[in-house]
């Protein structure tokens, strides 16, 4: 009886330890299942927390950026709403109105009449558009008259030209459009030729033209025959980098910034800058524009291939 009582009890025990062995085995099953949930909620809200880092880091960095873009403006319009009041400088330094005749008198009148006019709708156009990017106004499309926009640019460093006997050559066809933003376009001519003007020597000629590239695409250049750019900062320049500004032929002084802000500029509008350049030998400055419904085609010569600032 007392085997029969052992062997009843060791079955028992059998038995019983196989029901908590499989109630052990459902519940670590169960709870595996449970921690793999677990798990992959962990992993997706760490996914999502990275992705958070991520944006709030690239908001930063937009911040830092708008910043320092405004930053630059400020540093451009400053520059900008210097120059009309340097031509008129220059214009009274280069004339001695103690010694002018009555004829000469008159005509200064109207070329100061003439360079006020100029300078007026430059700065009211520098304020406005100034005003605009520190509020990040949107880039307004319009059609842009080419020729007639770059006579403006010229006129509005005429003093200068003369002074230094820089002969400007537009050569852009007149009736050439595109649709574009009209303040980054000006923008960019008026520094790329501030910077023509300020490394060409004496009695030499800047040329302004026409280039096509493709189809729809179009090109203006500004051409020189300065001192050139050696090949360290023709590097530096194509890689977006700000360089120290440097004197020009004259003793001219800059801020270092343009051609910074106009790499800015034209990325932001789809547009970019190709630099060409030997030392020595001149520069020239490509301005290069997606053109939309465009009412003349240029024929122009197929251009070499340059370093892109976009």
């Amino acid at each position: 009886m007392k085997e029969l009582d052992i062997i009843y009890l060791l079955v028992t025990a059998i038995v019983v330890s196989k029901i908590i062995i499989g109630f052990l085995i459902v519940y670590l099953v169960k709870r595996r299942r449970e921690l793999s949930r677990e798990k992959a909620k962990l992993y997706q809200s760490n996914v999502a927390l990275e992705a958070h880092i991520v944006k709030i880091e690239e908001q930063q960095q937009e911040i830092v950026d708008s910043e320092n873009f405004k930053l630059k403006i400020l540093s451009l319009a400053s520059h900008d709403l210097r120059t009309p009041f340097q031509e008129l400088v220059m214009l009274f330094d280069y004339a001695d109105v103690s010694d002018l005749s009555d004829s000469e008198f008159k005509k200064l009148m109207q070329t100061i009449r003439k360079q006020l006019k100029i300078s007026k709708n430059m700065l009211d156009n520098v304020l406005v558009w100034t005003a605009g990017q520190l509020k990040n106004k949107e880039y307004g499309k319009s059609a842009i008259a080419l020729a007639e926009q770059i006579n403006l640019t010229v006129d509005l460093f005429a003093t200068q030209t003369a002074a230094k006997q820089i002969n400007v050559i537009n050569n852009v066809p007149d009736g050439v459009s595109i649709i574009g933003n009209a303040e980054v376009f000006n923008f960019v001519i008026r520094n790329l030729l501030s910077n023509a003007i300020k490394y060409s020597p004496v009695a030499s000629a800047v040329e302004i033209g026409a280039d096509e590239s493709e189809v729809g695409v179009r090109c203006i250049y500004i051409q020189d025959a300065g001192q050139g750019i050696d090949e360290n900062t023709l590097i530096t320049l194509r890689s977006g980098q700000l360089i120290q500004s440097t004197l020009g032929t004259d003793q001219e002084k800059g801020v270092g910034l343009g051609l910074s802000l106009c790499r800015d500029l034209l990325k932001r509008v789809g547009w970019s800058l190709e630099i060409e350049s030997e030392w020595g030998k001149g520069s020239r400055f490509s301005l290069f524009f997606v053109a939309e419904k465009p009412n003349h085609v240029l024929q122009f010569a197929d251009r070499p291939q340059t370093g892109t600032l976009n």
